[in-house]
């Protein structure tokens, strides 16, 4: 016959080892100390604790005094960059780089009865290195009145945060780009009598395999180039691939075009496929026009 003691020893033998065995970075923590500090602070008369912090960057340091950390497993302390659950301990508790961060504005929150609150932080391992974690924290259900246990995990996202700030990173060089090189066609354009045509072409997503994805990516850009086009003010002529009477080619558009608009020239850039300028030439010299091609400076090569 088992006892409950029996029973008992054996499940918390379990939760231990499968909390110490966990992948993901988890603390257990005591926030008492913090929950009479905040109590306190609110019957001082700070209504706003975030606010309070923020402008109280001492008292905001401080913050890691009121907290003690009752248990820390492998994940953690291999994600901080230590071997032992004890040096991480000591670490959060005196170096000067452990902060709470984002933390003082979910107090509020928390104090107001929520169980569970999330933030960014951005913190610092053993090493110095610079980690972005998404940091989880829920007050253990039977110590809602004292915070005397908080779960706590993080989640490292610095892989993200580096991806989104090397794609803004590209985004800026690719306007200051733009901005030093305009495109070809709007160097010398004059809005009060220049137009631009913008043609979508079934067959030019039918003539070369295209993955749908792809045509819908193009699409897309292009309307988007449309729109800043004509709030910066110039007119642009578009067909739309659903548009009815859309005869499905370049050379067609650009035919019902010339014969609608009555252009005194025309201008185009140089397109990535031959087969397309002869089209496209073809079309400008049956209606008496010379069609005048522009390099596209936006890239290395051109037909």
């Amino acid at each position: 016959m088992t006892s409950s003691a029996d029973t008992s020893g054996t499940d918390a033998a379990l939760y231990k080892d499968l909390f110490d065995h966990n992948s993901l970075p988890l603390f257990i923590e005591d926030w008492s100390r913090l929950k009479r500090h905040l109590e306190a602070l609110r019957a001082s008369g700070v209504t706003d604790l975030a606010a309070y912090y923020a402008a109280n960057a001492q008292e905001a340091a401080r913050i890691r005094d009121h907290v003690d950390w009752v248990h820390i497993n492998r994940a953690a302390c291999e994600a901080y960059g230590f071997t032992s659950a004890e040096a991480l301990r000591q670490f959060l508790r005196t170096s000067p780089n452990v902060t709470f961060g984002n933390w003082p504005t979910r107090f509020d929150e928390l104090l107001d009865g929520a169980a569970q609150a999330e933030v960014e932080n951005v913190e610092f391992t053993r090493d110095g290195r610079q980690v972005h974690l998404i940091e989880t924290v829920r007050i253990a259900e039977r110590f809602g009145d004292t915070w005397a246990r908080v779960y706590s995990s993080v989640k490292d996202i610095s892989r993200l945060r580096q991806a989104e700030k090397a794609q803004e990173e590209g985004r800026r060089q690719y306007q200051a780009f733009f901005e030093a090189n305009p495109h070809p066609l709007l160097v010398d354009f004059d809005p009060a009598r220049d137009r631009l045509l913008m043609i979508e072409a079934a067959a030019e997503s039918t003539h070369v395999w295209s993955h749908k994805a792809r045509s819908a990516l193009f699409l897309a850009a292009m309307r988007h180039f449309v729109q800043a086009l004509r709030e910066a003010g110039r007119t642009v002529h578009h067909v739309r691939l659903d548009e009815a009477g859309n005869r499905g080619t370049l050379a067609g558009e650009l035919d019902d075009a010339i014969g609608r608009l009555q252009p005194q020239e025309l201008v185009m850039t140089a397109p990535g496929d031959a087969r397309v300028l002869q089209a496209l030439r073809n079309s400008a010299t049956a209606r008496g026009l010379v069609l005048e091609v522009r390099e596209d400076r936006h890239f290395l090569c051109s037909v």
